[in-house]
């Protein structure tokens, strides 16, 4: 059974409706500003916090010839640890891309050099001999092989006596 001098927020309502209503807004009030306080200073803490480790999360990526891309990231205050990540790459695909052209072009150009001078060394380090000679005349000056023989033997006696030596001699029956 309810007891009649018990003292209940609807009680309270009915009799003094427009104190209950002050009580009401000024709780409200001062819950409000104090709520609002807690919630900005919790607020800045975690805002510092996740910002702190934004910026460590991006200078983890740090790499030579890329710092301009971190430092950016870092000022515009949004860019994100993986965003940062995916410019460092598409930066690094055009530097390497650069690299391995330069590195073609170079093997190439090693490769023609080499050629050239294997060429030389051997036109160099290549015993002369009469046959050889013989066939470098009858190719420039498009002579027969005979004229050719004639024009090597009269040029080159040595060459000419060093191959008739090694010749082997006709038998006679």
């Amino acid at each position: 059974m309810p007891d009649k001098d018990l003292v209940t927020k609807q009680s309270l309502t009915k009799t003094y409706p427009q104190i209950t209503a002050e009580i009401e807004k000024e709780a409200r009030e001062s819950g409000y500003a104090a709520g609002l306080e807690q919630g900005k200073k919790e607020g800045f803490v975690s805002g510092s916090e996740a910002e702190r480790s934004r910026i460590m999360g991006l200078q983890e990526l740090s790499l030579p010839g890329h710092e301009k891309i971190i430092k950016e990231a870092i000022a515009d205050g949004k860019s994100t640890k993986a965003e940062a990540a995916l410019q460092i790459v598409a930066a690094e695909k055009i530097i390497l891309g650069s690299r391995q052209t330069a590195l073609k072009e170079d093997a190439l150009e090693t490769e023609r050099v080499g050629a050239a001078a294997v060429a030389d060394v051997e036109t160099k380090t290549a015993k002369k001999t009469f046959e050889s000679e013989v066939a470098r005349v009858e190719k420039e000056e498009k002579i027969s092989h005979v004229k050719a023989i004639r024009q090597v033997a009269k040029e080159n006696p040595d060459l000419h006596d060093e191959w008739v030596s090694k010749l082997k001699p006709i038998k006679k029956d």
